[in-house]
């Protein structure tokens, strides 16, 4: 699945590094010259890509000041060609050396900033700030990364933007020393490739090589760490009667890996058709329970969420689970009876008539069909009357009986007569 990158790297070493270093020297003869009249700045400024994620910044102590004088120098990098100071993503250090070296990549470009912090001086003079920036690569190589992280295995998925045939792709988790090659996952219906074992809380740093034009092109990219892409199997829910309550039982299979406070049930259900979200609870809590009422129909899904103390992640809301009926399918809303006949009278239209013009005025209720689990003798014998009545009326054609049926439905309704399900 792997193989070393250390023959690998040291033959591409003469085209990665040489084009761009002499690339970052051209930027650094326009950005870097300034004239202060107050104090020279750092002097030579310089960096040098030891690896394609280590940058190895050097420089010295501003000339012309006092050796009394103890400075330290304050480093700020942000990931764009554009130094701003509110850029959430910045990093800074404070930092008593004249060197340093970091781990990063250049997608966007870099803007570095390196001041000087003088303490315990006579009157210090004021030192301005030096400012160099590093452009990103003319070329983009792929686009549109994600990652799933699941059971000590992430996923690494990518589009190709351009039409490379040898693009490849390396991958580095500080501060482990070696770069390694993961080859692309052939079973998959996408680009992507499984790093096993990954550390989970480091920084990942990942490089694409590839030749565009005769070029060999390199791109490298930092992503936050693998805990921060969690990705949960689709859970299972299960509704369960206990007295006048209902229980909602969620089942997760791989809820194994992290410790139990990590994980958080995001409910939602409801109730005769109300939506309502329920307080998220943790996995050691006791089951959510809410008050079962018999003529409601429940719905419920759940989503496990990884919580943000421990990382970042989902899974999938579950499929729909339903529990009981809902009371309209036992009693139906029958439209009055008065008021259609009147609207016919009025309009002198004989029922017959439009009966025969109109075919769905026949079908004045046609009940949803619904597995009863348990019908009373007596309710059963009801609705079976009523059917045969319904479609006798509907076949004779004959208005009296309709109006029959549908004045002894409504009082059946008025009597609120209910039968146990």
């Amino acid at each position: 699945m792997y193989a070393a990158p250390d023959r690998i790297f040291n033959s591409m070493s003469r085209l990665l590094y040489a084009p761009v270093v002499v690339s970052f020297s051209v930027s650094l003869l326009f950005v870097v010259v300034e004239s202060f009249s107050e104090s020279p700045p750092l002097k030579h400024l310089n960096f040098t890509w030891e690896t394609p994620f280590r940058l190895s910044l050097t420089w010295e102590r501003p000339e012309d000041l006092s050796p009394e004088c103890k400075v330290n120098f304050t480093l700020s990098v942000t990931f764009s060609q554009v130094c701003s100071l509110n850029d959430p993503k910045r990093i800074q250090k404070r930092i008593q050396s004249n060197k340093h070296t970091l781990n990063i990549s250049n997608e966007n470009g870099l803007c570095i900033n390196v001041t000087t912090n003088i303490e315990q001086c006579h009157d210090p003079p004021k030192i301005p700030p030096k400012i160099f920036v590093i452009p990103p690569p003319s070329v983009t190589l792929v686009k549109n990364r994600r990652y799933e992280y699941s059971h000590n295995k992430l996923k690494c998925m990518w589009k190709p933007a351009l039409d490379v045939k040898d693009l490849k792709f390396y991958y580095w988790f500080p501060p482990n020393n070696s770069i390694i090659q993961c080859v692309p996952d052939e079973t998959l219906s996408f680009e992507a490739c499984i790093i096993h074992s990954p550390s989970v809380s480091s920084d990942m740093l990942f490089l694409f090589t590839g030749t565009y034009n005769g070029t060999v092109v390199s791109n490298t990219f930092m992503s936050d760490p693998p805990i921060y892409y969690v990705k949960f199997k689709k859970p299972q829910l299960t509704i369960q009667r206990k007295q006048d309550f209902l229980q909602f039982l969620p089942n997760a299979s791989d809820l194994n890996e992290f410790a139990e406070h990590c994980y958080l049930y995001n409910y939602t259900y409801s109730v005769c058709d109300k939506n309502i979200e329920m307080k998220s609870s943790e996995k050691s809590d006791a089951p959510p329970e809410v008050q079962y009422d018999p003529f409601c129909k429940y719905r419920a899904q759940v989503q496990i969420i990884f919580k943000n103390s421990c990382g970042r992640g989902s899974s999938e809301v579950s499929d729909v689970v339903e529990f009981g009926r809902h009371k309209d399918i036992i009693f139906p809303k029958i439209p009055d009876p008065s008021l259609l006949f009147k609207e016919m009278l009025i309009n002198n239209v004989s029922l017959s008539d439009e009966l025969q013009q109109s075919p769905a005025a026949a079908r004045l209720y046609v009940p949803s069909e619904e597995v009863f689990r348990h019908v009373g003798i007596r309710a059963a014998g009801v609705v079976l009357a009523f059917s045969a009545l319904y479609r006798q009326s509907v076949e004779q054609n004959a208005g009296a009986m309709v109006l029959m049926l549908l004045d002894a439905v409504r009082e059946f309704s008025k009597a609120g007569l209910m039968f146990a399900i």
